[in-house]
């Protein structure tokens, strides 16, 4: 299934969002160095980077939180040696999609959207595994689609049905995997989009940023950076 019926708009929006990256890089990166101490040893600095994510983009309860923290704690060191060893052999791709896979599964509570921020969040502003910057998905989650659907009304999104979730992947549970079969597949979309403007597919969390910054209580359009692109019923 084709998710984006109108690419041409989207590669618009991509490219405003390459223009404006810097200041979306300051943003998260202010949050980052005031909860993630950085001279502390990768295995550390990954942990509080959770914990931080967790509470970040998810919305959940304290208790949901700090089960998911300690299913973390117990995979961890595997994880990252099953990384560092993809990596070494130049499987970057597989690295990516190991640590995805391996952190939506294993941990309790957490769906696409929180462990896909969170890997976004390693490589670009942890510098940890940076070469899985190529590889990393953009989170759906309420922003995103907000701003695909009803804003530039560029297409559709996977996963609507299951409120964006798609944490744990049962080979014998046709629905669910279906379900992470559109994810991945509304991914590539993305990524052959970027590339072709020259860009990595990850410059599309940008949507989420654009929603929370003009778009929250009462919409600021004069002020949004899509304003000449949004088509929405509500612009103003």
């Amino acid at each position: 299934m084709g998710y984006i019926k109108e690419p041409n708009i989207l590669k618009k929006t991509g490219r405003i969002l390459s223009q404006n990256s810097s200041m979306i890089d300051k943003f998260h990166l202010s949050l980052i160095e005031a909860q993630v101490n950085t001279k502390l040893r990768k295995r550390n600095q990954l942990r509080q980077l959770f914990k931080a994510v967790i509470s970040y983009r998810r919305g959940a309860s304290r208790e949901r939180g700090k089960l998911a923290v300690k299913r973390f704690d117990k995979i961890i060191d595997k994880l990252i040696q099953e990384t560092d060893n993809l990596i070494r052999k130049k499987e970057f791709s597989e690295a990516h999609r190991h640590l995805f896979e391996s952190l939506c599964k294993e941990t309790e509570n957490v769906n696409q959207k929180i462990i896909s921020v969170y890997l976004e969040f390693v490589v670009k502003y942890l510098k940890i595994w940076k070469e899985l910057l190529p590889h990393l998905y953009v989170p759906i989650d309420t922003w995103i689609s907000q701003m695909i659907k009803d804003h530039l009304q560029v297409g559709v999104l996977p996963l609507e049905q299951d409120n964006t979730s798609i944490s744990r992947f049962y080979k014998n549970d046709r629905e669910k995997t279906k379900r992470y079969e559109d994810f991945m597949s509304f991914q590539e979309e993305l990524k052959a989009l970027a590339e072709s403007i020259g860009e990595k597919r990850i410059i599309f969390d940008g949507l989420w940023f654009i929603g929370y910054a003009f778009h929250r209580k009462y919409p600021l359009c004069e002020r949004c950076w899509i304003h000449r692109v949004c088509r929405s019923k509500e612009k103003m």
